[in-house]
């Protein structure tokens, strides 16, 4: 097997490890983060329990970075490059209020994005006592 498919597998062996139901390649992973970031970045439109859901895959991310064995193999330079670059914009358009401890929670989930949709903004309002600029 060639470095480049080893980093792939390894990639989806973790994301079976995370107990993730789809098993993607790490440029589909990347896609729905930086899917999930660009979506922030105009006002997340959905609910809480959806945003939770939805910021799993930075989990998955972190944990493929942060991977042993998948730190061995050439592609997790080009991952962490990518990672870094969408991770950038998401911190540009976080609250600087937390919502959860930053000493026990990782950055994306310790903060929210400031800008929300009506009903995201109202449950972290109600929830957290932060309140986010509303986008329509």
């Amino acid at each position: 097997m060639n470095k480049e498919n080893e980093f792939v597998s390894r990639f989806i062996e973790i994301l079976r490890e995370k107990g993730a139901w789809n098993q993607a390649e790490p440029e589909s992973v990347l896609r729905g983060w930086r899917l999930f970031v660009q979506g922030c970045e105009e006002g997340y439109d959905d609910n809480q329990y959806e945003y939770y859901n939805d910021i799993v895959v930075r989990d998955i991310l972190e944990r493929a970075l942060d991977d042993p064995e998948l730190n061995r193999l050439p592609g997790i330079e080009w991952l962490r490059r990518e990672v870094a670059e969408i991770d950038e914009r998401f911190r540009r358009i976080l609250h600087e209020q937390p919502v959860d401890d930053p000493e026990h929670h990782p950055w994306w989930r310790a903060y929210v994005p400031y800008y929300g949709g009506r009903e995201f903004a109202e449950d972290i309002q109600e929830l957290y006592g932060v309140t986010l600029h509303v986008v329509d």
